[in-house]
């Protein structure tokens, strides 16, 4: 096959894999011939001819200049404000710099300006379900590169793991292919600034250094819609809103995943055992694999115990395998989450089972949605998954009134000892109390307060 010269990326059709964001890169140099891996730089607006909507401003957190309103508006109770202007999580300007900072831009002044700053500017991506053509499952995400206004180019980018093939163009641009399927984002970070020129000009060693220390992110999120907050007796308040793909429908409901099996090896003198894998392999070949254990020799993992018959269990020690004595296998509570305590002894090269009872809960995969200041995220008092049709609810304190605000979703696992259904309350447990570089967040920055 010829191919014109030029960045190609090559997405992995089958839904297993795409989903997780499978996809390789490779660059064709005058012709035919193919070059490089990983992903790939490509250019103009991809997902079946439609274009990322949303602005994220970026400098060192992000930010947003939706528009959310709150609605209807009610007399006496909070309302949704929602900034117009970019500005980072905690209201400072998304441009200052701390004090007796060097100014980045070299200007005789000295002293930190709007525009010092350093920005990187990327679209929202409006998340899709996954179909069967691969250019409607990837948006081309074009974003650019300023300091002090002026476009940087010559940088080199990392989005997330990979480092893009090009560095950024005379316009300070560069592009993404992103996976619009999964809710997710992708950390942008710097790879290299040596070889940077701002506005034409090589970039001076300040520069340079304001450049290094950029991050931003792509976000694939769900739109949020019909945002309303209702003041709560006790002073705190709930906001409620709606979750949809950009062909309006909604994220699928939360779900049972499976099963957790949690538990402690240690070795015959009770000494726990760090850094091993447990793995259990059920009668229809169902296989799981732990965390590795911590100092503690604690682990976790997710299995599916459906059968009334007996698992093999092994302890993993680097290329060492521990496994219950011959002819002996383990019968797990049937389809409920377990903890089981293992002995490995080393004299014989086996493991025993020196505990194994049932536990509450299960693993549920969901959308979780909340709010987050300064990119902590507000623990709620109270929360609902989203139902089938995409509405949710979180009641969070009302301490955040007046505060500066943002939206994050996290799509993922969560152990719940509640039975979560669509709808129904989220056991809190589960709530994060912090924000992996992965999940969407830092969207539709805005301020709670009180309408007069």
């Amino acid at each position: 096959m010829d191919l014109s010269a030029g960045a190609y990326v090559l997405i992995c059709n089958l839904p297993s894999h795409y989903q997780n964001g499978m996809y390789a890169g490779f660059t064709v140099q005058g012709g035919s011939g193919a070059s490089g891996g990983g992903s790939s730089q490509t250019a103009g607006a991809g997902n079946g001819g439609a274009a990322a909507t949303g602005t994220i401003t970026t400098t060192g957190t992000i930010t947003t200049t939706s528009t959310v309103t709150a609605t209807p508006p009610v007399t006496g109770t909070p309302s949704v404000t929602v900034t117009a202007t970019p500005t980072t999580p905690d209201g400072a300007s998304a441009s200052s710099a701390s004090a007796g900072q060097a100014d980045p831009t070299g200007s005789s002044e000295g002293a930190p300006t709007a525009q010092a700053s350093a920005a990187i500017t990327v679209p929202d991506v409006p998340a899709l379900p996954w179909a069967s053509s691969s250019s409607e499952n990837v948006s081309r995400v074009q974003g650019r590169v300023t300091l002090g206004g002026k476009p940087v180019s010559g940088l080199d980018l990392r989005v997330s793991d990979y480092t893009l093939p090009q560095p950024t163009g005379a316009d300070g641009g560069f592009t993404f292919p992103a996976n619009r399927n999964t809710i997710r984002r992708y950390p942008v970070t710097v790879a290299d600034a040596s070889q940077s020129q701002v506005g034409g000009a090589a970039a001076t060693d300040a520069q340079k250094a304001a450049l290094a220390a950029l991050t931003g992110g792509i976000n694939v999120r769900y739109a949020i819609s019909d945002v309303t907050t209702t003041a709560q007796s006790d002073g705190s308040i709930k906001l409620s809103g709606k979750l949809a793909f950009a062909d309006d429908t909604p994220p699928t409901p939360v779900t049972l995943y499976g099963f957790q099996l949690s538990g402690r090896v240690t070795d015959t003198q009770g000494e726990p055992i760090p850094n091993v894998i447990v793995s259990t392999k059920s009668p229809a070949l169902r296989w799981s694999i732990s965390e590795v254990t911590d100092a503690d020799g604690r682990y976790t993992s997710v299995f599916w115990p459906d059968a009334h018959a007996g698992f093999q269990v092994t302890v993993v020690d680097g290329a060492k395998a521990y496994d219950l004595p011959k002819d002996q296998t383990v019968e797990f509570p049937y389809l409920q989450s377990a903890e089981m305590d293992l002995v490995v002894d080393r004299a014989d090269d086996s493991i025993q089972v020196a505990r194994l009872t049932a536990a509450d809960g299960a693993i549920y995969e969901g959308v979780l949605v909340g709010i987050s200041v300064q990119g902590t995220p507000v623990q709620p008092t109270n929360a609902a998954w989203p139902d089938a049709q995409g509405n949710f609810s979180l009641v969070v304190p009302g301490t955040v009134q007046g505060k500066r605000v943002a939206w994050w979703q996290r799509h993922g696992y969560y152990y719940s000892r509640l039975d979560a259904q669509p709808g129904s309350s989220v056991d809190l447990d589960a709530w994060p109390h912090k924000l992996a570089p992965d999940v969407p967040q830092g969207i539709e920055l805005f301020v709670i307060g009180r309408q007069s």
